[in-house]
């Protein structure tokens, strides 16, 4: 019997994380930026509304969506725009939810 070395939770979770990015790009090909609505060339980002840090949102389909380079900054202006769409698609009380079980494990 062959053993192998277990891999560490932060390797299985880069590892989950390059899926997860995959399955978003897949699920949102030929859309816009979920943002700023622009037209998607090339490269592509799975951003988070809720950042990745918070675990229990990190892969929640709702908080992941295919943006822009420019909109997957970290900064208040793109967090309002990501929301306000959050809201347009969900509805204020699922993001509401969302947000809460972000930081309330």
């Amino acid at each position: 019997m062959i053993h192998t070395k277990a891999k560490s939770l932060s390797v299985l979770e880069c590892e989950l994380d390059i899926v997860f990015s995959h399955f978003i790009k897949l699920r949102d090909k030929g859309n816009n930026c979920f943002v700023c609505g622009a037209k998607l060339y090339g490269s592509t980002e799975a951003g988070h509304y809720m950042r990745r840090a918070f675990m229990p949102t990190r892969y929640h389909e709702m908080n992941v969506n295919t943006i822009c380079f420019e909109c997957n900054r970290d900064d208040d202006q793109h967090k309002v725009k990501y929301r306000h769409k959050l809201v347009e698609m969900y509805g204020e009380t699922a993001v509401r939810h969302m947000e809460f079980r972000a930081v309330n494990n």
